[in-house]
């Protein structure tokens, strides 16, 4: 029998990769079409796992890392339709499409049963919480890739405007990370009774938020292109390990994720 739940979650995998591959040559206006096709489809095929989801539950798919990561891939694949429309950088495309392809790979392995909500999730505070963090992981991956794409390239015009752009997007990610700290502290309140409990994951989402405001900190002083794009790259690397590092290796009240 075929298993259909599979299936449907094999798709957003797929059309990343076909995404990737028509990016690659998207200079071109016939693969550009095929890469702005696969990603409006990549990112139906992201929204209705989520709302199959989300009728299943009953609520907002918001209680588990496959759902958070599902809709990081809807998130990611809108940007990668703007940035096709905005940018005629096939590498920014690739780039972006391989991490949704990473991320889409990853919810492939996970078990997609839907299971009760945890009780420490039943709160009102979890919608923004847990919304905040995956706009601000959304805005913060695009700009890694940006600053990505900066490292590998000389100094021109392209790379001053893709640092703009980089920069921009942290400054829109951080509000939010900022929001996803203080609603998760109220939230923590809520359910276990303290605001803050030194949890790794609270620990580790504190840390990106400061990676990120010295990122801030250092680019209105002056750092620019390459500089700024170091910087961005580890402070991605603190927002990865933040989700997955502490998931698997520093359990703790967060382990349901």
């Amino acid at each position: 029998m075929i298993n259909w739940q599979h299936l449907l979650m094999t798709a957003p995998l797929v059309l990343a990769i076909c995404t990737a591959l028509a990016g690659a040559a998207s200079a071109k206006k016939t693969a550009q079409t095929l890469a702005r096709v696969a990603a409006v489809l990549g990112f139906l095929c992201s929204a209705g796992i989520l709302v199959l989801r989300g009728v299943q539950m009953k609520h907002l798919p918001l209680s588990s890392g496959l759902d958070f990561s599902l809709w990081l891939c809807a998130v990611l694949f809108l940007f990668t339709i703007f940035l096709l429309a905005k940018l005629r950088m096939p590498l920014v495309v690739v780039l972006l499409s391989i991490m949704i392809a990473i991320l889409a790979a990853w919810v492939l392995s996970q078990n997609h049963e839907v299971a009760p909500m945890a009780p420490a999730l039943r709160s009102p505070w979890l919608s923004v919480h847990v919304l905040s963090a995956m706009l601000s992981y959304s805005v913060l991956t695009v700009s890694f890739v940006l600053s990505l794409v900066i490292a590998t390239r000389k100094v021109d015009k392209n790379t001053d405007r893709l640092d703009d752009w980089a920069y921009r997007l942290v400054l829109l990610g951080l509000p939010l990370l900022t929001v996803m700290l203080v609603t998760g502290s109220i939230w923590a309140e809520y359910a276990w009774g303290s605001y803050w409990s030194w949890d790794w994951k609270e620990v580790w989402a504190l840390v990106t938020w400061l990676v990120y405001a010295l990122y801030l900190h250092l680019r209105v002083g002056g750092w620019r292109n390459k500089q700024a794009a170091y910087l961005n790259i580890l402070g991605f690397a603190v927002v990865v390990f933040t989700f997955f590092g502490v998931s698997y290796l520093l359990p703790g009240l967060h382990s349901y994720l």
